[in-house]
Parts: C-alpha cells; structure tokens; sequence
C-alpha cells in the first residue's frame, strides 16, 4: 500500500518471523504452529469469491471475506487511525482500508500465549501499522531480549546499501529473471544445485557455467543429502 520499499517494511516481516519461532517453543503442539496472520485473501490481489464466507459489516463498512489478510491483521493489532490511512499514497487502497469495521485488536497474548511481556513488546513494535513507528534491525537490537545473546564485537555495518542493478532494467522477462537471481547465488555458493536451478526455469548455458563441484557433491546433492543452496 505504499510506494516506498525501505528496512522498515522488513521489520514487519521480523515481526512476523519472529511470532512464528515463538510457536516453536518446547510445549507447543506442532499443530498449533503456524503463519500469525493465516490469510488467504489480500487486497488488491484477491477479491474474495462467491463461494468464500464474509464477515458481518459495521454499519457502513463494506463485506470482506473472513479470511482477508487486513481482516486476520486487524483482529490482532486493530484497524488504522484516520491519520495513519492517511499516510497511504494509493487512494484505492486508502478506501479499502476505511471499509474495516473499526476495532481495537486483541493484541498478542490471546493470539499467541506462550510469549512473555517482552516477547510482546517485541511484537508490538514491529507488528505496528504504521511504519515509522517501527524501530530500524539496529534499534531493535537494543532491546533487553537480546541482551544476553548480543555479541557486539562481531557486528558489522554494512559500508553500502546492496543494490541488484538487474532491477532497474525497464524490461525484463521471467526467465531472465532467474538467470539473474541464480548469478547472485552464485556470488555466495559457486556450486549452486543443478536440480534447484533447473527448477527455476534456468537454461543449461547458465547452469554449466562457473560449476566446481564434484560428482560425488552432485550426487549427494541430487539425494537430497546436502542442501541445494
């Protein structure tokens, strides 16, 4: 809903991996594991079908399925203030967010009740609607829960923002795409798995150049035994 891309909406997505690893915990079921916000529909992709069942609107408020992403989104950390729809650039996504029924938002504890208080402080600040408000991986860095696992003398600050100059080209087809993507992991791992590469539509050209791995890493690779990237 917003044109800009930056580290905060990220953090987001710590948030979100986070809640996550915290239903991994020794004593919860594995069938209670799972995403926080198990949407299957989102705007604008997804406009819910004839089939799917709708929340009940507030009076004036439009119908949305049940499983709408905002819907499961908003249950947990309440709907917008006026302010912050305001924030958004596209005025469509700006309607579509007023047609929420306005709720408060049961917050973390009810949604997951293994997390401690500051677990949910954790989650509080990165699972925030409003980017701004969210604290930068740095910030975040500075809260008590990791303090007895930070190791600052092996904190390194990246000297640039990493760029993928592929992305500012103005056409670029799919199979390109991978090509790309496969080049880049490369950098890290020469010997990328043919089998994974293969699978994402990468050419043999590509997969044949640069590979050093042996026959024996092939095979086991091919196994399943080593991992593909």
């Amino acid at each position: 809903m917003r044109g800009d891309y930056t580290e905060l909406i990220d953090m987001w997505s710590a948030g979100c991996i986070y809640a996550e690893l915290l239903g991994m915990r020794e004593g919860v079921d594995p069938k209670d594991r799972g995403p926080l916000f198990r949407g299957t529909a989102c705007f604008p992709l997804s406009p819910h079908g004839n089939g799917q069942e709708l929340a009940v609107p507030a009076a004036g408020a439009h119908r949305h399925a049940k499983d709408d992403q905002l819907e499961m989104i908003f249950d947990v950390i309440g709907t917008p203030t006026e302010a912050e729809v305001d924030m958004v650039d596209d005025v469509e996504a700006k309607k579509y967010l007023l047609s929420f029924a306005s709720r408060k938002g049961e917050g973390f504890n009810k949604r997951i009740p293994q997390a401690d208080s500051n677990d949910c402080d954790v989650l509080r600040q990165l699972v925030c609607f409003h980017p701004e408000k969210r604290p930068s991986a740095e910030q975040l860095l500075d809260h008590e829960i990791f303090a007895d696992v930070r190791e600052r003398h092996r904190e390194v600050k990246a000297s640039c923002v990493a760029t993928l100059p592929f992305l500012e080209e103005a056409e670029i087809s799919k199979p390109r795409l991978k090509e790309h993507i496969v080049q880049e992991m490369r950098k890290y791992r020469p010997a990328t798995d043919t089998s994974t590469a293969r699978g994402a539509g990468v050419g043999p050209s590509l997969l044949t150049r640069g590979r050093t791995a042996t026959s024996s890493k092939r095979s086991s690779a091919s196994r399943g035994s080593l991992p593909p990237i």
